[in-house]
């Protein structure tokens, strides 16, 4: 068990780097759902905006648009650190540049093929 956030943080963000590195955005999705909760238990803003950010971002490439527009509000009007200036509201996290909802509707369904086929027996992992 990790006692110390930061690493917790540091952990968190290299499973999420090693999972999208082999394109498992499920896996990915399922560790930004666990750190988000334990961010908001330990009311850690930046943290709950940077999981609900990639969380939004993975629920757009399903293209499972609605949940991801609750999650969005709730991530701008909650957790995203603003600057209000001269009725101006800057964002300060910088944002993922996004792939077309094709691109991403195209990799979902890829990895879904995929995954059936292989709990089928008919395509193997590749080695590593």
């Amino acid at each position: 068990m990790v006692d110390d956030w930061a690493e917790l943080c540091r952990l968190a963000r290299q499973g999420l780097r090693l999972a999208g590195e082999q394109g498992r955005l499920a896996e990915s999705f399922e560790l930004l759902a666990k750190w988000h909760a334990l961010a908001e238990a330990a009311g850690d803003r930046r943290i709950l905006e940077e999981s609900a950010r990639e969380m939004v971002w993975i629920l757009e490439g399903w293209d499972r648009v609605e949940e991801a527009r609750r999650l969005e509000y709730r991530r701008a009007t909650q957790y995203d650190d603003q600057m209000a200036l001269a009725g101006l509201q800057l964002n300060w996290a910088p944002r993922r540049p996004r792939q077309s909802q094709a691109s991403h509707r195209d990799v979902a369904k890829t990895l879904g093929r995929a995954r059936q086929e292989c709990r089928a027996g008919r395509l193997k992992p590749a080695p590593r």
